[in-house]
């Protein structure tokens, strides 16, 4: 309206200044049509003044209108600051150390507006990779107020140690600390961590190897025998530590001792050879812990070597946080007792591996363990009991400390909860994480794989089942390298009555006696419904006896119009005879996918026609 009216006094001024004016009547009226003329362009002036200001006004409103309905058009720096943080975690885990460049900061040459934004944000050059030294530096200076999380593989930085020391030098505000490196190497590292406490710290990790051929710094025992002692002085001062993992023959070990852990201490995965009294004296210390693991030295752990003990107060340890133990050991007196220490009630997995122990020579020892365990499990667990169960007679191979192959034999037991789990592996051959696992490892190891013969597998596969309370297991898995005769087999499956679902993992064709013991009557495994097959032998003109047998157990325990159902995985198929033999008295599947039934007898077989026709 303002503007209207302005418009039309100035059509009036101009229209009034262009009337014509008689010469020598109005002189005196040209001076005041002179000043009309000028207070008009002005307020043009003006007018042309407010409506270029309008029109900003109105493209500037609608530009912020655009961009509160689509904010990633121009998001604010909180939300900038988010995908920045989500670029910087992105890092390429499965590529092989290397130092690089981190691939992030090239968002501070897209604009000067990420640029200052990136720089004057120190959270974004908190985490330090195996990063060039001169990178190493900028990161260490911008991320100064905040603590510091460090993931590095020495070995990448010997030619930029100067860089590396300073990093290391800035302890004080870690709150992450990864380190990766040769075993050797690193005994030289860790000096370097002991200068100042670490508040912040939350984890630390120390992950080592053994020397390979191709380091330059491989060389025989005596390397060992000289490098500077190991001290793990950090813990003392490190009050918020959660974390802890420790490995390598020269750092992983912690005296007891000597070594006071923190106690704020939730997650423990050290390896070496401890005995009971000090992994007792351990989780004397951390109350908190969740999870404990102590993975063993990869050798058969002589007794000799342990430490003796006369006396340890085996006081029972109150862990109620404690849901997951993992322990392998060297077989002792005094396991019995600190597994009977143990009252974790939140425990909910359990693995427990005992070298230097054979299962069918040590009985009265073994019998004691299992009992011990027993009673572990049945005071965790949620008091669930299991009903899948795998057991398992194998070849363990290792390598040792000093890069030597060596065999020894292990039996192992699995349990789970869920009737299911243990049969449902991706992989034929694999099988789930078991909920408990209970292994024992013999104490004859040779440089040689031994040749495997038949062994009294009975008495301790039957105490397992006694002592475990097992009737109430669903499915069975039964994995062994071990020929053993068919009433054997019976013996061992016996007590096993409410078992619906038989899974065998023959890897050297060795179970066919298994088989043989399921045709025995009066029958095994009563309620047996489902068998599942899983054999790698490859044969083109006849079928293995282990077929030859699975026959004989699909006739034998055929009732009426109720058939055996089979499941072959993993398997290469066989005759066409077998296949329509098994057919007519079984349900039969392979890998879990139903039998091709299209008519075909030629000699390749049904899967070949298919195939043919694709």
């Amino acid at each position: 309206m303002f503007l209207r009216t302005l418009r039309s006094l100035s059509e009036r001024l101009t229209t009034s200044s262009s009337s014509p004016v008689e010469p020598g009547i109005h002189d005196t009226g040209s001076n005041a049509s002179a000043v009309e003329d000028a207070s008009a362009e002005q307020l043009d002036t003006e007018n042309q003044q407010c409506a270029q200001q309008t029109r900003t006004t109105d493209i500037l409103d609608y530009k912020r209108r655009y961009n509160d309905s689509l904010p990633f058009v121009r998001p604010p720096d909180d939300v900038l600051i988010v995908i920045f943080l989500h670029l910087r975690d992105l890092r390429a885990a499965c590529e092989p150390p290397a130092l690089h460049v981190p691939e992030w900061v090239s968002i501070t040459w897209v604009c000067h507006r990420f640029r200052a934004l990136c720089l004057d944000y120190p959270l974004l050059w908190s985490y330090i990779g195996d990063y060039y030294a001169a990178w190493l530096r900028e990161f260490t200076e911008r991320s100064r107020p905040i603590p510091l999380d460090v993931d590095m593989h020495v070995d990448l930085h010997q030619r930029q140690s100067p860089s590396l020391e300073r990093v290391l030098a800035r302890q004080h505000r870690m709150r992450t600390l990864i380190l990766d490196g040769e075993e050797f190497i690193m005994t030289f590292i860790v000096p370097l961590l002991l200068d100042s406490p670490t508040p912040e710290l939350t984890t630390f990790c120390l992950r080592t190897h053994t020397l390979s051929h191709g380091s330059p710094y491989f060389s025989d025992e005596a390397m060992y025998d000289g490098a500077p002692g190991r001290s793990m002085s950090i813990l003392l001062d490190a009050p918020c530590l959660r974390s802890l993992k420790l490995s390598g023959r020269l750092l992983a070990h912690i005296d007891p001792s000597s070594t006071l852990l923190p106690s704020s201490l939730e997650e423990i995965d050290i390896e070496g050879c401890y005995t009971a009294h000090e992994l007792h004296t351990l989780l004397r210390g951390v109350p908190n812990i969740r999870s404990f693991t102590v993975r063993g030295a990869k050798m058969i752990i002589p007794r000799s070597s342990l430490t003796a003990v006369r006396a340890h107060a085996w006081t029972p340890l109150e862990l109620p946080h404690l849901c997951s133990i993992n322990i392998e050991v060297a077989s002792d007196e005094h396991l019995t007792d600190l597994l009977l220490s143990l009252v974790v009630p939140s425990l909910r997995l359990t693995h427990l591996i005992f070298s230097d122990c054979d299962p069918h020579s040590d009985t009265a020892k073994v019998t004691g363990l299992l009992s011990a365990i027993r009673t572990l499990l049945t005071r965790s667990h949620g008091g669930a009991r299991f009903q899948s169960l795998r057991l398992s007679s194998l070849v363990d191979h290792f390598r040792t400390a000093d890069s030597m192959d060596r065999y020894c034999l292990a039996d192992s037991i699995h349990m789970w909860h869920s009737s299911k789990t243990g049969t449902d592996a991706v992989t034929p051959y694999r099988q789930s994480t078991a909920d408990a696992l209970v292994t024992f490892k013999s104490q004859h190891s040779t440089y040689f794989r031994p040749i495997l013969q038949m062994r009294n597998l009975s008495p301790f596969y039957r105490r397992l089942c006694e002592v475990f309370s097992l009737s109430d297991v669903r499915t069975l898995t039964i994995d062994t390298e071990l020929a053993y005769s068919a009433q054997g087999w019976a013996d061992i499956v016996r007590p096993l009555a409410g078992v619906e679902e038989i899974k065998f993992v023959d890897r050297h064709g060795r179970l066919a006696a298994a088989l043989d013991a399921l045709s025995l009557t009066p029958f095994v495994l009563p309620t047996l419904s489902r068998l599942v097959m899983c054999f790698g032998l490859r044969t083109s003109v006849t079928p293995p006896p282990l077929l030859e047998e699975l026959s004989g157990v699909a006739r034998t325990r055929r009732k009426g119009t109720e058939r055996l159902r089979i499941a072959f995985e993993g398997c290469p198929r066989y005759l066409p005879a077998l296949d329509e033999g098994l057919r007519e008295i079984a349900d039969v599947t392979w890998d879990n996918v139903g039998f091709f039934d299209d008519g075909n007898t030629e000699i390749a077989g049904p899967w070949l026609a298919l195939i043919s026709g694709l």
